[in-house]
């Protein structure tokens, strides 16, 4: 067995010198390797300190000069804002400039109405000279026509008679008269209305409403003009906000696969966005969502599977990342938003991260997915209970089942806050447009109500200037109307008169017969006369009205030469003014023009130095990164350097294998195949088997010595027991020669209280030693006594030393019988005893007798 144990010891140490030499082999290349890497790390490290180093100063250089383009360009607003108060003077220009356009727009007006009057004049002046022609004419022709009528008269008179004739004179002047009064209220109404004193009024109203326009006018201007103001100071806070906007999302190095899925989503209405845009919360509990979420927060939420799989398409043909999509149609609600205040009974004083956001009920599923049942705490709640729950705190220490996780991150709400500041920076660009767009839309309306209050200026000087001529006119305009009135009373008169003279002479013709001819023509005449003394009236009256028509448009014409001079000299005066201010403004304007110029300079120089800046903090982030990776890799090519130098240290001798890695991890794995094939082996058993060879020839060797010693001794063995014989058959002979016993009986002890009574005892344990001896021995001897077989040798003196085991030697002493009588003879021994004088405990009694016993066959 220990040569079976050297060969396998010897072939596992083979194994294991040829393992320990290739591990050996390999961790010496390894450690090369390692060495070689570690100094390219430190290398690189101390390559990207130093960049990082000239970064951070780069960074803050810009910061530098940022901060002080920041504060040239606040002082430039601040004077921009102090120069925009000087609007004040370019409204007065804006008015002067008004006021002169007004002006001149006034005598231009005035140039035409004197035009006009001295065109109206001179046609009122050839009407009158053609109407006093026309009168003459009419009056030679009305004498003429009004002597034949008379003629006439006389001769219907002869005729009629005194009656008839005085109602036909009557009736004629009745019908003359009436002619006349139409013909008055005819040509004055006319006249009235020509003139226009009647409608002085309604001018009169029309002048006040547009005084009242230009009144609200002017407020309307005020307004603008402060909300002109307003959006002048609003705009560049706006690009100021942008600005600062533009830094941060620099900063924020928002991934382009974000960018793709914001542009996705406008087209595709089943994505939704990410978790992070898609709650709301206080800002207060921001470290805590950050830590417990962590990059779930950038987990896009979409409709289906289908769209899921059609936006990672597109990001694939892209190549511009990765991202992980929740399926609302495909995810099962948890039970995991406990609604109401949120407390979680399970921890006294804490609530459901849940509970603390909102979001729209459709996205239910989504949040219960990714906040699942972690829970807001306190430190003192997370130490008590850590490994039972999920908890975090509101510094953004996260408690999980054996993890605790902690420190600072910028966490994945960078992305969230980059893609708000996105949103903010178009709704600012919009914000600015809009501006813009009503800033302009504020200067046109602007000069459009100052062009529409110049030409009300205009109108209403035009308006005052025709209600002066107008009132000029009332005076006349009343003794025409009162001239009216008269002649309509007499026109009623007159219409009575005529029709009782009618009526009179209607009861003449039935009493007597007129000549028709006679008749017909003092008729006639009648109706020429009042026709002829109607147009004579008209041209008298033509004549009066074109007389005052003509006084009229001189006064008017004298109005206007007046009012000409004075706005004349307004307009020198107000151009005057204007040249000064504008003067003036122009050297502001200019001052402004200048800021203005240097403002947008400026605007984009921060604009290009918020680039850089958020290109050199990029790459500084990018440094960070690489050099915490550097510093990990470092870290660990360190310390797996340590421990294989450590471990190659440990191998004292070795010899180095020639072979690949691969061919060396090939031997290391077919030695530990072999060793473990070989199992459990004691690497003892050469030198143990060394020591047994070596053992085994010295016990050979006492084998032998013994072996003659063990001679020796039994010759005299046999020679004491051949005298033990003799003396053994020489007592049995003495005690009965002749007899062989066929049973031993059982002999009863004597005893003082019961001598007939008999004690059995099983129990040889009672027995000492020596007793035992001598009980067996005397069975022993009756039974030699029967059949002589051996001859036995015993000594009491090593009694005590047997006295255990004397059960055991008795079993010994009957297996030695010969087996023919081996299976026939049984031996039970007895003791009998009694108190004798030591009653209180029988092992004091002192042994009377002996019993022995011995059956055979039963």
């Amino acid at each position: 067995e220990l040569e079976k144990e050297k060969i396998a010891a010897e072939r596992y140490l083979e194994f294991s010198k040829r393992m320990k030499d290739a591990r050996a082999t390999l961790l010496k290349r390894e450690v090369t390797v390692l060495e070689t890497n570690f100094e390219k790390n430190c290398t690189e490290l101390a390559k990207l300190q130093q960049a990082d180093g000239e970064a951070k100063k780069e960074i803050a250089d810009i910061e530098e000069i940022i901060k002080g383009l920041e504060a040239e360009k606040t002082k430039l607003v601040d004077k921009l804002n102090a120069w925009s108060l000087r609007d004040k003077d370019a409204r007065q220009l804006g008015e002067m400039r008004s006021k002169a356009e007004t002006c001149g727009v006034l005598l231009a007006e005035k140039e035409k109405e004197l035009t006009e009057l001295d065109a109206r004049i001179k046609s009122l002046t050839g009407a009158g000279t053609e109407l006093d022609v026309q009168a003459a004419q009419a009056g030679a022709d009305y004498s003429s026509t009004r002597a034949k009528f008379e003629q006439l008269k006389l001769t219907m008179r002869g005729a009629s008679g005194e009656a008839a004739k005085l109602l036909i004179d009557r009736k004629i002047a009745l019908e003359v008269d009436k002619g006349r009064h139409e013909e008055i209220i005819s040509r004055g109404g006319e006249a009235l209305e020509g003139s226009g004193a009647g409608g002085h009024e309604g001018k009169r109203k029309e002048f006040e409403g547009m005084k009242r326009d230009i009144i609200d006018v002017d407020k309307q201007l005020d307004d603008m003009f402060r909300q002109e103001r307003e959006y002048a100071k609003q705009i560049p806070e706006i690009e100021k906000k942008m600005l600062s906007i533009r830094e941060k999302l620099a900063n924020a190095s928002y991934p382009e696969v974000f960018k793709v899925i914001d542009e996705l989503k406008q087209s595709n209405n089943g994505i939704y966005g990410r978790i992070a845009e898609l709650i709301e919360f206080e800002g207060n509990y921001l470290n805590a969502i950050d830590a417990a979420l962590g990059n779930r927060l950038n987990y896009i939420v979409v409709d289906d599977v289908d769209t899921a799989q059609e936006t990672i398409g597109t990001i694939k043909k892209r190549c511009t990342g990765r991202v992980t999509f929740i399926p609302l149609s495909d995810i099962s609600s948890r039970a995991g938003a406990s609604g109401g205040s949120g407390l979680n009974p399970e921890l006294k004083g804490s609530r459901k991260l849940i509970d603390l956001i909102s979001f729209e009920k459709k996205y239910q599923k989504a949040m219960e997915l990714v906040f699942g049942d972690t829970l807001l705490v306190d430190a003192a709640t997370a130490k008590q209970n850590f490994g039972k729950h999920r908890m975090v705190t509101l510094q953004g220490e996260l408690y999980e089942r054996g993890f605790i996780t902690g420190g600072t991150t910028r966490g994945a709400m960078k992305f969230a806050d980059a893609g708000k500041l996105a949103e903010e920076e178009k709704q600012l660009q919009k914000e600015r447009t809009d501006a813009y767009a009503a800033l302009e839309h504020i200067r046109m309306e602007m000069g459009r109500l100052r062009k529409a209050k110049i030409t009300a200026e205009v109108r209403m000087k035009s308006m005052e200037i025709e209600i002066d001529s107008i009132m000029g006119k009332a005076d006349e305009a009343a003794a025409l109307r009162k001239r009216i009135s008269e002649s309509t009373a007499h026109l009623a008169k007159i219409t009575s008169e005529l029709e009782e003279c009618n009526g009179s002479i209607g009861k003449l013709d039935e009493q007597k017969k007129l000549d028709e001819g006679i008749v017909a023509q003092f008729n006639e005449l009648g109706t020429r006369v009042k026709v002829l003394e109607n147009d004579l009236a008209h041209l008298n009256e033509a004549l009066k009205f074109n007389r005052a028509e003509q006084n009229s448009m001189k006064n008017a014409r004298a109005k206007a030469l007046e009012a000409m001079k004075k706005l004349e000299k307004d307009k020198e005066t107000w151009l005057s003014e204007a040249a000064q201010l504008e003067e003036k403004l122009s050297e502001t304007r200019k001052d402004m023009d200048k800021l203005f110029q240097q403002n947008k300079e400026l605007e984009a120089t921060l604009t290009l130095h918020g680039v850089k800046l958020g290109k050199f903090r990029y790459e500084r982030e990018l440094l960070s990164k690489k050099q915490t990776e550097l510093s990990i890799a470092r870290a660990s090519c360190e310390t797996r350097l340590v421990d294989m130098k450590t471990e190659l240290q440990g191998i004292t001798e070795f010899e180095e294998i020639e072979g690949s890695k691969e061919e060396l991890s090939a031997i290391l794995k077919q030695c530990e195949t072999e060793m473990n094939a070989l199992g459990q082996v004691n690497p003892k058993a050469p030198q143990l088997y060394d020591e047994k060879a070596k053992s085994v020839v010295e016990i050979r060797e006492k084998i032998d010595k013994l072996a003659s010693e063990k001679s020796a001794v039994l010759a005299m063995i046999q020679e004491i027991d051949g005298k033990i014989c003799d003396i053994v058959q020489d007592f049995i002979r003495s005690c009965d020669p002749a007899s062989s016993y066929v049973r031993v009986t059982r002999l009863e002890g004597d005893w003082p209280d019961g001598p007939w009574k008999v004690y059995y005892s099983t129990y040889d344990s009672v027995l000492s030693g020596g007793e035992s001896e001598l009980s067996c021995l005397n069975t022993e001897l009756v039974a030699i006594a029967q059949h002589w077989f051996f001859s036995f040798s015993y000594s009491e003196v090593d009694a005590n030393g047997r006295r255990t085991g004397s059960r055991m030697e008795r079993e010994i002493r009957i297996s030695l019988l010969p087996s023919p009588y081996r299976s026939e003879w049984y031996l039970r021994v007895y003791w009998a005893g009694y108190t004798g004088f030591a009653p209180k405990w029988p092992h004091n009694r002192d042994p009377l007798y002996n019993g022995i016993e011995a059956l055979s066959r039963t």
